[in-house]
């Protein structure tokens, strides 16, 4: 009889505990939770009720909270790796995420508007001061940990 292949967390020491390993960041793993919970919430509803179509600002929050994410999401990576959170390497990803977000709503027939150039202009704007809020708030919550770390090895 064919042995089961059993893998465990020893076995495969990369991806061992990449979630829970040192929860020392795990603020900003929900808080992060936390902002995509709610562009959930609000883009099922925006689209179920075409709350878009009635209001049209709507997007520029959800546009934001997106920019937020992705700049929460990328220093929760960053930091969980033990990578340096790089203002330029998060407003990257922000950039990129925006722009492909961007294309794929030209891509999948959303329906342009007479301003539409403007619209995309705000929705970019939006996606960008979401990613610098979220990036300050990334790490401001990553150094707050390390300094309370800090002072509990280092007792004066």
């Amino acid at each position: 009889m064919p042995r089961l292949l059993y893998w465990s967390r020893q076995r495969n020491p990369l991806r061992a505990g990449f979630l829970c390993k040192n929860m020392h960041h795990r603020p900003l793993f929900i808080l992060q939770t936390l902002v995509i919970v709610i562009i959930g919430i609000v883009h099922t509803a925006a689209l179920q009720w075409s709350l878009y179509w009635y209001y049209p600002w709507l997007d520029s929050p959800v546009h934001f909270l997106g920019g937020m994410w992705i700049a929460l999401a990328t220093a929760w990576i960053l930091a969980r790796t033990e990578s340096r959170i790089r203002a330029r390497t998060v407003f990257a990803f922000v950039a990129v995420f925006a722009i492909s977000w961007e294309l794929f709503e030209l891509w999948a027939g959303v329906p342009m508007e007479d301003n539409f150039v403007f619209d995309t202009t705000i929705d970019l704007c939006m996606d960008a001061l979401g990613g610098i809020v979220g990036f300050f708030a990334a790490r401001s919550m990553v150094q707050s940990k390390a300094h309370g770390e800090a002072a509990e090895n280092n007792p004066s």
